[in-house]
C-alpha cells in the first residue's frame, strides 16, 4: 500500500528528494573550493585567533577600499608565487576581494599546496560594507 502511494505520487516525491539532497549537499559543495565560507558577521570571531587577512583584489581595487589590516596580494601574483604565504601556513588565512569570487579561487590554489586553515569572506568587501563595518583605503 505504501509502495503504491509512493508510485502514484512520484511526481511529488522527486522534487522533495531533490530539495533534501540540495539542503544537505550545498554546505559540502561550498567548501569544495578549498576554503570555508565565513560571513561578515562571523569574521570578527575568527579574527580573535592567529590570522592574516589577504585581499586578492587587484592593486587598483585594493586602493579603493579594503578590510582593516588586510595584506594585498593580487590573485594573479598569488597563483604565480604562492610560496609568499609559506611563513603564514599555520595561521588562519582569510581571503577577501570585492565580491568573494577571487577569494574562493585563492583558497583552491593554496589547498592544493597543503594549506589547511583557509577561509573566504562570503560576499567579499560588498558583504562587509553592507554590515557597516569599517574599511580602509
Amino acid at each position: 500500500m505504501l509502495e503504491q502511494f509512493f508510485i502514484e505520487n512520484l511526481v511529488l516525491f522527486i522534487p522533495l528528494f531533490t530539495a533534501f539532497g540540495l539542503f544537505f549537499a550545498l554546505p559540502s559543495i561550498a567548501s569544495i573550493g578549498g576554503s570555508s565560507s565565513v560571513s561578515a558577521l562571523q569574521l570578527p570571531q575568527l579574527q580573535r585567533s592567529d590570522h592574516i587577512i589577504i585581499d586578492v583584489s587587484t592593486n587598483s581595487e585594493f586602493a579603493k577600499g579594503h578590510l582593516p589590516g588586510a595584506l594585498n596580494l593580487p590573485l594573479e601574483e598569488l597563483q604565480k608565487n604562492p610560496s609568499k604565504l609559506n611563513k603564514h601556513k599555520n595561521k588562519n588565512l582569510i581571503f577577501t576581494c570585492p565580491n568573494g569570487n577571487k577569494s574562493i579561487t585563492a583558497g583552491k590554489c593554496l589547498k592544493k599546496l597543503g594549506f589547511e586553515k583557509l577561509y573566504h569572506l562570503s560576499g567579499g568587501l560588498t558583504a562587509w560594507e553592507r554590515e557597516s563595518f569599517p574599511i580602509e583605503s
